[in-house]
């Protein structure tokens, strides 16, 4: 038998591959497909500008981000900037789990349409 060919699973393993997901194996699955989608709209935009001038400088379309890299991190911050536009402070705090308002006033970002309409209110 080849070496590649010895089964080297264990008998009783702690953890079987598969069983569970972590944050960070969710966060490096999103990085890798942000990645990649930003390499392959940065190959199709180089294409695009070379099928129309072969010669043509495509430097600043290589060096541009065209996807950002975001982490699953984000997903709460935008329900907790929701949940304080809808509801208050005080839900996003609760619905956050966060000890302290100041952690909270971080975290939910302030409605910018509200203070708007605010501002225009006053006059």
């Amino acid at each position: 038998m080849q070496p590649s060919q010895v089964d080297r699973s264990k008998e009783n393993p702690e953890k079987v591959p598969g069983e569970r997901y972590t944050a960070m194996s969710y966060a490096r699955v999103i990085r890798y497909a942000c990645r990649a989608a930003d390499r392959q709209k940065r190959v199709e935009l180089v294409a695009a500008a070379r099928a129309n001038d072969p010669t043509a400088d495509v430097s600043a379309i290589e060096a541009a981000t065209y996807v950002p890299v975001w982490s699953p991190h984000r997903l709460r911050h935008n329900a907790g900037t929701e949940l304080r536009r809808q509801f208050g402070i005080e839900m996003a705090q609760l619905a956050l789990g966060h000890a302290s308002m100041s952690a909270t006033q971080i975290y939910a970002e302030r409605d910018r349409e509200k203070v708007m309409a605010a501002f225009e209110k006053a006059g």
